[in-house]
């Protein structure tokens, strides 16, 4: 099951935070592991999207394209996973609701999460303890969820006005 980023059970993070306090040393990687591990756990204690499942057909068809993309991508998430389940969950929404057009796009949706987890990840890692780094990845996550969604609206009002506007040429964006 993927827990956040990794996959560690919430039992195993109850002695985190004082390894993860002391200065690094030679056992440097366990404590970048103890850290990944804190923030793993935190990620997953997050709500992820819920969605009604569709009939057998409609989740059949998601789950194929969620595991093709997690393949590809060798992101560590399996069935079963909140998360894994929850993008299957949407996907069949998507084709419950004869929009399976959005499958087309979903390398370039992946690419654009792939380029924010980037940023979030690298600016919570240089935090300099365990507390900072919890509550800056759930303030992040919560916060920053809604402010991705915010950004991505007005960048909506900007490519409708360039393409309905003023007649940029109208181009499907090709998946990645």
């Amino acid at each position: 099951m993927c827990i956040g980023v990794s996959g560690e059970s919430m039992a195993a993070t109850t002695s985190l935070t004082a390894d993860t306090d002391s200065p690094p040393t030679s056992s440097s990687a366990r404590t970048s592991r103890r850290r990944r591990t804190v923030l793993g756990v935190t990620q997953h204690g997050l709500p992820s999207a819920r969605t009604a499942m569709a009939d057998e057909q409609a989740q059949a068809w998601a789950r194929a394209r969620v595991d093709a993309l997690l393949k590809e991508r060798a992101w560590p998430c399996t069935d079963g996973s909140p998360l894994t389940e929850s993008l299957v969950g949407l996907l069949a929404t998507l084709r419950a609701l004869g929009h399976t057009e959005f499958a087309s796009v979903l390398d370039r949706y992946a690419d654009a999460a792939q380029q924010i987890a980037e940023t979030d990840v690298r600016h919570v890692a240089a935090l300099p303890n365990p507390e900072a780094t919890v509550e800056t990845a759930v303030i992040g996550t919560v916060i920053g969820d809604a402010l991705l969604a915010t950004l991505r609206r007005m960048a909506h009002a900007d490519v409708s006005a360039r393409l309905f506007e003023r007649g940029e040429e109208i181009n499907r964006p090709e998946s990645g």
